[in-house]
C-alpha cells in the first residue's frame, strides 16, 4: 500500500464552494506499507498503520493534526464537537 497525502485542496475548492480556484496542491507519496503476511483478521491494524503514517506526515510537513481516528469512520448522524469531547448524536 502506498499512502498518498494531499495538501492545499481546501484552498482551491473550499467546502461548499461550487468553484475551483487556482492554486497549488502538494501531493506526497509516502513509503509503502507492506502487506506481506497480513490477513483479513489483521486489516484493522494495517489500516491504523497506514493512517498513522499519513497523519505523521501531515503533522511533520504542515503542522496539521489529524482528526481523532473515530471521526473518519462515524456515521453522518454523529458529530464531533471538539477533540476533547465524546461524539454526540444529532437529531
Amino acid at each position: 500500500i502506498v499512502p498518498i497525502i494531499l495538501h492545499g485542496t481546501i484552498e482551491i475548492m473550499p467546502k461548499g464552494s461550487l468553484w475551483v480556484h487556482s492554486g497549488t496542491v502538494d501531493v506526497h507519496l509516502l513509503e509503502p506499507v507492506s502487506t506481506t503476511g497480513v490477513d483479513y483478521d489483521h486489516r484493522e491494524t494495517l489500516m491504523k498503520t497506514v493512517r498513522a503514517r499519513m497523519a505523521d506526515a501531515m503533522r511533520d510537513l504542515y503542522g496539521v493534526e489529524a482528526l481523532p481516528e473515530m471521526a473518519t469512520r462515524l456515521p453522518s448522524s454523529v458529530e464531533i464537537v471538539s477533540s476533547e469531547t465524546q461524539p454526540t448524536e444529532t437529531r
